[in-house]
């Protein structure tokens, strides 16, 4: 299991906790999600995520390199961040805030970028005009991606946004198998963890990209909307 599929399932877990159970206090803690091994673009940047647990020390990372103390994150979607090279630097150093070396991952030229996502179908389970959940719930909903084409070799995550008023923002991003062709997630049960992810209704428009192992965003697809999920026993 990749980390960031860790992370969306530890996210998860606490919501189909029954709603008479309070949520337990949880302490975030940075997570590296660029896979071992594997350098980062000069263009990108190291992946980030935060994990949630309950009765464990805080984990916080400062990353830098040569000509800057630290690094700011910039946000993709969710938890997860990148924290980009200053122009030159040729390797990011990540550090606990005791000052101890954690890891150092190479900056190297970056590839021709990966074209972006071409949808073959999306849908939801859940209505724009279904009640709204109880308080600190989450409404249960089926959510399916169809692509036309398999993932990219070097695909990390599926970064999704979500049209708000007359602006695109981000939702969140889907960890991706090789040659993953059909994206599928659940929502439902209580909200106990920060940034734990909302239902997306039918009728939503969204906009996808995708986020390459080497820390950088393609161009976004065209819009889409999401249509009402057939009835299992219709499906083909």
């Amino acid at each position: 299991m990749s980390t960031l599929r860790w992370i969306v399932a530890l996210l998860a877990l606490p919501l189909f906790a029954p709603a008479a159970i309070a949520c337990p206090m949880s302490v975030p803690t940075d997570v590296i999600l660029t896979p071992a091994g594997t350098s980062v673009y000069e263009d990108g940047g190291v992946i980030l995520g935060v994990s949630f647990a309950w009765g464990s020390t805080p984990v916080a990372l400062v990353a830098s390199a040569e000509g800057a103390d630290a690094i700011e994150r910039t946000p993709v979607a969710g938890a997860i961040t990148i924290a980009r090279p200053p122009a030159g630097a040729t390797a990011i150093q990540l550090h606990d805030r005791s000052g101890k070396l954690v890891r150092t991952i190479a900056v190297v030229k970056a590839p021709k970028p990966i074209p972006p996502p071409v949808v073959a179908s999306v849908t939801s389970s859940l209505a724009a005009n279904a009640p709204p959940p109880p308080p600190m719930g989450i409404s249960g909903s089926t959510f399916m991606l169809e692509l036309k084409d398999a993932a990219p070799a070097d695909a990390y995550g599926l970064v999704i946004y979500r049209q708000t008023g007359r602006d695109i923002a981000p939702y969140d991003v889907l960890p991706v198998e090789r040659d993953q062709k059909v994206f599928t997630f659940t929502t439902g049960g209580k909200a106990c963890v920060a940034g734990a992810r909302m239902p997306i209704v039918q009728g939503a428009r969204l906009e996808l990209a995708w986020l390459d192992r080497g820390g950088r965003i393609s161009a976004s697809s065209k819009p889409v909307t999401v249509a009402a999920a057939k009835p299992a026993a219709n499906r083909q």
